[in-house]
């Protein structure tokens, strides 16, 4: 028997939101840059994996522009180029 289970929408957008991004936010202050950018870069992968595989909606993308402002902001503090992104 298989057990299936659904998140809604809103409560996957809350988590990426509320957790991962808050995480990385947290750990920008206490981590080196360049481990906070490589973090942001999974979690990335892992909102455009929702998009596609699971939700299909716009809204869970929105959750990128805070993950961008991250990368941003670990590529000037840690004086990164846009190489070490990929």
């Amino acid at each position: 028997m298989i057990a299936w289970s659904f998140i809604h929408e809103t409560d996957l957008i809350k988590y990426y939101k509320n957790f991962k991004v808050g995480d990385l936010q947290i750990a920008l202050k206490n981590e080196p840059p360049k481990k906070v950018l490589k973090d942001t870069y999974l979690v990335s992968e892992q909102v455009i994996k929702e998009y596609f595989e699971n939700i299909g909606s716009s809204r869970i993308l929105r959750t990128l522009e805070d993950l961008v402002k991250i990368i941003q902001e670990c590529m000037v503090s840690g004086d990164l180029e846009f190489i070490d992104v990929f």
